[in-house]
């Protein structure tokens, strides 16, 4: 280690002769920490491993026979455990689970998820350490680390995971020193981690023993036959060497992304915003022959979650009879929304400002103009007096002229009041005023403009004009020879 709490370990430094890069070598001091390593591992082996120490060490400069050197012969004379508890599938009896290709349950040629779980003994981040477990997740599937099968055979007790007795069973058959227990065993290990620890994520190599603890037949100096030896395929010669390794793989690499720390079953995918809040007589609980105390009291939706992600836990559903069943609750109907009321349309042609026609009177000079009812019916003012009714409903009486089809406006320009001068001739009767004003023809906006209608309105006017002058005339002439036009027809 060159530097230890921001101190350069220079004092009585020796560069590393195996190490042909020059970085690595010796010095006065040591640091001493404990380590989870989550998961070494290459294509070929993997392994998690738990390292302990003495209670009272955090970060610890170590000097002399408290560094627990190897080559002074004092490996578990020091603070800290230097072997470790390991689980690595194949050392553990199973030599197809981890490996390159399809014909192992997890094929290293694809990427894969690895999730390590810490269970306490009272299912809280306040209880005691007590279990490490490992599952992968690959295409989709979650595939569990399987239970190793080298211990039974021996008197032992097989296991998935990572406890204490777990760890005692397989020193006791590999005939290792059970350090791990001494420096405080899987509880030390969860202190730890309660404490902190900084996570390194790295690419490295081994000049010491050529990465052989990992992936072959380790130690040297054992039968590869011997339980616990053999941890992997690669054969551990020249090419286990880091200086094979980096002259022939250079651009080897690894990838990691999506790291994520949280509760049990909370890493895998997105937890609901809202867990639905049990029954009181429901719980969490293990599934029957597995030992999984972390699912014990859980809530809902992760005791869910790791049914569902993980393939453990079971979630006791118990009915409570005092709870009534709620009806469900109806959305009001909403009010029907009322058709708007169509507005009256105008067909083509139509006058919106066209007013109903309003029939003529029968004027008062119509009874007192001594000219025959048969020549005044023809007059305008006159034929809806009632003598030209009755003549009317004669056969040979004269056509009554149809009034017009619209309602003749008067010009506000042309308003004349003037009346004949002259007395009287006929016996005293009194003068007849003319009427205040001829009909005009104004545009009313509307679209009655055709041409048809224009020549009507027309010819209307002209009967008007003739019934006014010949009345006029009649005035003065008293008989009908003074006459000088006759009523146009439609």
């Amino acid at each position: 280690m060159k530097f230890i709490s921001g101190e350069a370990n220079n004092v009585n430094w020796i560069p590393n002769p195996k190490d042909l890069s020059n970085n690595m070598g010796i010095g006065k001091y040591g640091s001493c920490c404990a380590e989870m390593d989550i998961w070494e591992a290459n294509s070929m082996a993997t392994a998690y491993t738990p390292h302990t120490c003495d209670p009272d060490i955090t970060q610890y400069r170590c000097e002399g026979t408290k560094c627990g050197d190897n080559a002074s012969g004092e490996r578990y004379d020091g603070v800290c455990d230097k072997d470790g508890c390991d689980i690595n599938p194949f050392r553990m009896g199973n030599q197809n689970f981890y490996g390159r290709g399809d014909e192992y349950t997890v094929n290293t040629l694809k990427p894969m998820t690895v999730v390590t779980q810490f269970i306490t003994d009272d299912g809280t981040d306040d209880g005691d350490l007590v279990e490490i477990r490992r599952f992968y997740v690959q295409d989709g599937n979650i595939i569990h680390s399987p239970s190793s099968t080298i211990l039974e055979p021996s008197g032992l007790t097989d296991s998935d995971s990572i406890t204490d007795q777990f760890c005692e069973d397989k020193k006791i058959l590999f005939e290792d020193v059970n350090d791990y227990q001494e420096k405080g065993g899987t509880k030390g290990m969860g202190d730890s981690l309660d404490r902190g620890q900084v996570a390194v994520l790295s690419l490295w190599d081994d000049v010491e023993v050529n990465m052989l603890w990992l992936d072959s037949a380790y130690p040297l100096n054992k039968d590869a036959a011997e339980p616990g030896v053999l941890r992997g395929d690669c054969p551990g010669d020249v090419t286990s060497t880091p200086t094979y390794v980096r002259d022939n793989f250079p651009d080897g690499h690894v990838i990691f992304r999506s790291a994520a720390i949280g509760e049990i079953g909370s890493t895998l995918q997105v937890s609901p915003t809202q867990s639905p809040t049990p029954a009181p007589c429901d719980y969490c609980g293990p599934v029957p022959g597995q030992n999984t105390p972390e699912c014990s009291n859980k809530p809902y939706a992760d005791c869910m979650n790791m049914m569902n992600n993980e393939g453990k836990c079971f979630w006791n559903e118990c009915s409570d009879p005092s709870s009534p069943t709620r009806s469900p609750t109806k959305d009001p109907t909403p009010a029907p929304t009322p058709l708007p009321t169509a507005r009256p349309t105008t067909s083509e042609g139509d006058s919106p400002t066209n007013s109903p026609t309003k029939s003529h009177d029968c004027k008062s000079w119509c009874g007192t103009s001594p000219t025959p009812w048969e020549q005044k019916c023809d007059w305008f003012k006159c034929k809806l007096c009632d003598q030209c009714v009755s003549i009317t409903d004669s056969p040979t009486s004269t056509p009554v002229t149809p009034s017009p089809t619209f309602n003749p406006t008067r010009s506000p320009s042309h308003n004349p009041s003037a009346s004949p001068t002259g007395s009287s001739t006929n016996g005293g009767s009194p003068p007849t005023v003319l009427p205040t004003g001829a009909p005009t023809i104004e545009e009313s906006g509307s679209s009655d403009d055709d041409l048809s209608s224009s020549l009507s309105e027309l010819i209307s006017l002209l009967s008007v004009l003739t019934d006014l002058l010949n009345e006029f005339l009649s005035l003065f002439s008293g008989n009908s020879g003074s006459r000088l036009f006759q009523g146009f027809g439609n």
